[in-house]
């Protein structure tokens, strides 16, 4: 009986650590679901770029000590600021004092800055692929979500992003954090293999001079027409968006005339890139359907494409013809008549889609060995203005 009784107990303790664990696996993964790879939704976004961002700024290397990053640092003191946005813009300079080169004007870039907002992802989003989405950063940028440093980037023109479907808390706070800098010299790097534009020096004699950059201090610029001068602009120039979707999206689409053909057709290659963001190849079907943009006619569907899209980018290439086209003209030659591609992709089995649009025009335009330019092979009378 002794025996039976420790047994009994045995198992009752076992039960209930199970019990505790299957519990506190439920409050580790709650809000954290997992996502459908397999599946094809519509692609939502939502803009983070308004007035509420919080923007402030340290000397280079002191923002991380002081822990801008984490979400409960406190950015009371910090100025509320519209993104997109310089700052420049941001931090109240206008007009000429946008380009004399005072003191404040120069300090910008010798700082780093940091901007802070904090959003709200709806529960309903729970089981899609969420990415945070940053359109242009001017120049270098670090990123954290929720305290957890997301990555860094360089460069102001090309878009980024970042997988944060496992990393944001649905229906409570998200806090997103960007540290910016634009500095003169950056570590490691020469000053003309990193400048950002033309670069011409007018020094007058009575002038404040440096022995580094930006070398000058003044009301003074270089009036040649182009030229810059020692001002980088810098910060989220360029929308900040979470965009939710399925596991497989239509990356990007573009269109091309190949050519107007004697019969009074036009040729166009469509090229597109799909991104699969599972970790299995997925069979999908690619629908395209063109359609008057800003002037009156019918849709031309194309016959439906299957393939199977593998991890990664996949892309996809179709040649159509399209019978009496409306040619975009410039203004004074005829209409800017545009059409609109669609594309819609959709498992292969099962329901779900998820679409993408191009607008553009059908014309060629070539430059001859006289260096005469020819738009859908009429001559253009090029104009100039002394």
């Amino acid at each position: 009986m002794k025996n039976i009784s420790h047994m009994c107990g045995t198992v009752i303790l076992f039960l209930l650590c199970a019990l505790s664990f299957a519990w506190s696996s439920v409050a580790l993964f709650a809000g954290q679901p997992p996502v459908n790879t397999e599946s094809i939704s519509k692609t939502t976004e939502t803009m983070l770029s308004d007035s509420d961002w919080k923007l402030g700024s340290y000397p280079m290397e002191k923002g991380a000590p002081a822990q801008v990053f984490l979400p409960k640092f406190d950015d009371s003191g910090f100025r509320t600021v519209k993104v997109p946005g310089e700052v420049q813009l941001q931090i109240g300079l206008q007009g000429m004092d946008l380009y004399y080169q005072s003191k404040q004007l120069t300090l910008v870039n010798e700082k780093e800055w940091w901007y802070r907002k904090q959003f709200v992802v709806p529960k309903n989003d729970a089981g899609k692929l969420l990415r945070l989405v940053f359109d242009g950063v001017d120049y270098f940028a670090s990123v954290w979500l929720n305290g957890e440093k997301l990555g860094e980037h360089e460069g102001c023109f090309v878009p980024f992003s970042y997988d944060v479907t496992s990393k944001v808390k649905y229906g409570e706070a998200n806090v997103v954090v960007v540290k910016v800098t634009c500095p003169w010299v950056p570590n490691g790097r020469g000053f003309l293999e990193y400048l950002k534009g033309e670069w011409t020096l007018v020094a007058p004699g009575n002038i404040m001079r440096f022995p580094f950059p930006p070398f000058i201090l003044g009301p003074y610029w270089d009036g040649i027409p182009a030229a810059g001068n020692a001002v980088f602009p810098m910060g989220l120039f360029r929308d900040v968006k979470l965009v939710a979707s399925g596991a497989v999206v239509v990356d990007d689409l573009f269109v091309t005339t190949k050519s107007l053909n004697a019969d009074g057709t036009a040729t166009l290659g469509v090229t597109g890139t799909i991104q699969n963001f599972a970790s299995q190849d997925i069979p999908i079907a690619v629908d395209l359907k063109i359609a008057p943009y800003n002037f009156p006619g019918e849709p031309v569907s194309i016959p439906r494409q299957t393939m199977s899209v593998h991890p990664g980018t996949n892309s996809f290439t179709r040649e159509l013809v399209v019978k009496d086209p409306h040619l975009w003209w410039t203004w004074d030659l005829g209409a800017q008549n545009l059409y609109k591609l669609t594309a819609t992709i959709s498992p292969a089995t099962g329901a779900g889609a998820d679409a993408r649009t191009a607008v553009f025009g059908i014309r060629t335009i070539a430059r001859k060995s006289d260096m005469s330019y020819w738009l859908n092979g009429k001559r253009l009378d090029r104009k100039s203005v002394v």
